[in-house]
């Protein structure tokens, strides 16, 4: 709806107070819109605060240590991974299995690094 401001000289009594009670809807329907924009902005900043204090800090220590780790075997020259980089069956036997999420190949020369 909107406001109506014109009147004509024809207009009724009974035009006049249905132009009125349109106009005091309109009015009441503004501020209820008003009042939800704010509300949804306070509700989307909440919300955006919230998701970044539990976004975490990259590097996480897991990296680091899936880091570390790669570094280790490739200045020792052991052979880790398949293609993709999951760690084979002999390498878990050894121990060597990296944090899940560093992947790294030996054959493909490749990292990957997840979030």
């Amino acid at each position: 709806m909107a406001l109506i401001y014109s009147t004509t000289p024809h207009d009724t009594a009974e035009l006049v107070a249905l132009r009125q009670v349109i106009n005091d809807n309109e009015r009441a329907f503004s501020e209820i819109r008003t009042i939800y924009s704010v509300d949804q902005r306070r509700l989307c900043d909440e919300h955006d605060a919230l998701m970044a204090a539990q976004r975490p800090i990259y590097p996480t220590p897991e990296h680091l240590q899936g880091l570390d780790m790669v570094a280790e075997m490739m200045r020792a020259g052991t052979e880790y991974g398949d293609h993709h980089g999951s760690p084979r069956q002999v390498d878990r036997e050894a121990g060597r299995a990296l944090p899940r999420s560093v992947d790294f190949s030996s054959f493909a020369c490749r990292i990957n690094i997840r979030a």
